[in-house]
């Protein structure tokens, strides 16, 4: 063998070995990537079900909240002082049948979905 030949085949060998250790790189660099993507995906699942867990659990204390506003009183509502027995209980079950706050979080829970993993 001549020197040039020998040194046509170690080059064809370096670049065999070069095309071996690229691939062997794009696969773990694959591989990486998608253990990175599941993780992120299950991740973000994780902490959107946490932050509607604390909605639910912060929207439920509000809506039990002992405070009504007057804006939740029917229109016609004449007021404490005035109100006879039937049109203060009249007032209280159009308040309970109509609770805007509820409805409000139940429309907002109702429209977003859980991303599934």
């Amino acid at each position: 063998m001549t020197i040039p030949e020998i040194i046509s085949t170690v080059k064809d060998i370096l670049l065999g070995a070069a095309a071996v250790t690229t691939a062997t790189v794009a696969v773990v660099g694959l591989k990486n990537w998608s253990r990175e993507l599941r993780g992120k995906t299950e991740f973000e699942a994780a902490r959107n079900l946490m932050k509607t867990t604390y909605r639910v659990r912060d929207e439920l204390l509000y809506s039990r909240s002992p405070f009504v506003g007057a804006g939740e009183f029917p229109s016609d509502y004449p007021g404490p002082q005035t109100a006879k027995a039937d049109q203060e209980a009249q007032a209280w079950n159009y308040i309970y049948m109509h609770r805007s706050r509820v409805r409000h979080f139940q429309s907002d829970f109702g429209q977003k979905s859980a991303p599934v993993v």
